[in-house]
């Protein structure tokens, strides 16, 4: 078959988080049983290629511009310029989407339902199987976040696009509860399977205690969302149980509250309280310096306090044989089965999150358990064979 799949995201020129490495991992599943994969994606510069074809899957990237915050400022209409974007990139993608099968034609077309790209392309007059991912729409983001600008329209774009689609899917029980109960459609209607994770390459390294200390990796983007004020908050609680502890975060900055970014908050919060020296920011890593990251920790932790449909943070450390602290939020406790395969916490709660990781940094035999039991879980329902296998069953 020929499977288009559309989403602004896909690594390495537009995304890093868990929507690209799902479109990355699940494209290139499809590829290896021998279905022919096209992406439509974006790039953010001129210098990156239009269109090229990586490990069996072809690739074309519509050029965008990131939006020029001036423009945000503009009263009345700045508040809407994000959703004014939004609506013009979906009709950029209808268009291109549209030539693309005029040349070639598909068996399906998979959306991402964040931004409603694919708004434009359902609402015309199409005779094109379709399918809508349902990974984490805005609408239901912007619950956790207060947004500097408009979402009704993207919202709008959203509901419309989850509502018209011949096939839903979702990574998680939790996520399709969710959008049967906001989009007024039957639970049934969404078919669940995992997000693909491939195993971590070689055995796991011994997890024993290390000569300088255990290692505690967080991996994401720098912003409240994700839990890093609560992780800031809990570090000095575990450094009085584990001085010799040390805390390294892998992922992009973001603008945090006031002028200033979250990492240079963090930076400032740490420097005052004496820790700075078991702090490391690693900043935004390629792919295989993630990997490495994995490697070279001996826990992982994922303070998130806003909704996760999935977690490929927790995913990937359960693959790489690592123990996870995580919040008990969304549909993290789908992916990461409390007890057996890390820890679960209230999100939110310093201490509680504190105490976790000191339990697990006290234990060694403990950590290698929990990832031992994470890898093999991991192993057993998020292989990516597995999971491209089961959409094409619904196909």
């Amino acid at each position: 078959m020929h499977i288009i799949l559309v989403s602004r995201w896909f690594p390495p020129h537009s995304g890093e988080g868990g929507v690209a490495m799902y479109n990355l991992h699940f494209s290139r599943a499809l590829a290896a049983l021998g279905h022919r994969v096209t992406v439509l994606s974006s790039r953010h510069s001129a210098d990156v290629p239009a269109l090229e074809e990586t490990k069996g899957v072809r690739v074309h990237r519509i050029l965008t511009r990131p939006s020029k915050h001036r423009l945000r400022r503009i009263p009345l209409i700045g508040r809407h310029i994000r959703d004014l974007q939004n609506l013009i990139y979906s009709a950029r993608v209808c268009a291109r989407l549209r030539r693309i099968l005029k040349d070639d034609p598909a068996d399906a077309v998979e959306f991402a339902e964040v931004e409603g790209e694919g708004f434009v392309f359902l609402a015309l007059p199409h005779s094109q199987r379709t399918v809508v991912r349902c990974h984490t729409p805005l609408f239901l983001l912007r619950r956790y976040q207060e947004l500097p600008f408009s979402t009704a329209l993207t919202a709008a774009m959203e509901r419309f696009s989850i509502r018209h689609a011949d096939l839903l899917t979702a990574p998680s029980r939790s996520m399709a509860e969710v959008i049967s109960r906001e989009c007024g459609i039957e639970a049934a209607r969404v078919h669940v399977f995992p997000n693909p994770v491939p195993a971590a390459e070689g055995e796991p390294r011994p997890r024993g205690r290390s000569s300088d200390g255990v290692r505690v990796l967080y991996v994401g983007r720098l912003e409240h969302g994700k839990g890093v004020s609560v992780l800031a908050a809990a570090l000095p609680l575990v450094l009085k149980e584990v001085p010799n502890a040390r805390l390294v975060l892998a992922g992009p900055d973001r603008p945090g509250p006031g002028s200033r970014s979250w990492m240079q908050l963090l930076r400032e919060d740490f420097s005052e309280k004496g820790i700075s020296d078991r702090v490391r920011f690693l900043g935004t890593l390629p792919p295989e310096d993630v990997d490495r990251s994995y490697s070279d920790a001996d826990l992982v932790v994922v303070p998130s306090v806003q909704y996760e449909s999935f977690s490929y943070t927790c995913a990937q450390a359960m693959a790489a044989g690592l123990p996870v602290v995580a919040s008990r939020i969304g549909a993290i406790p789908e992916t990461l089965e409390d007890g057996a395969c890390g820890i679960l916490v209230e999100p939110g709660d310093p201490r509680a999150l504190a105490e976790a990781i000191i339990r697990l940094a006290a234990d060694a035999d403990l950590r290698r358990s929990l990832g031992d039991s994470g890898r093999a879980r991991v192993a057993e329902r998020f292989a990516p064979p597995a999971v491209a296998r089961r959409f094409l069953e619904l196909l």
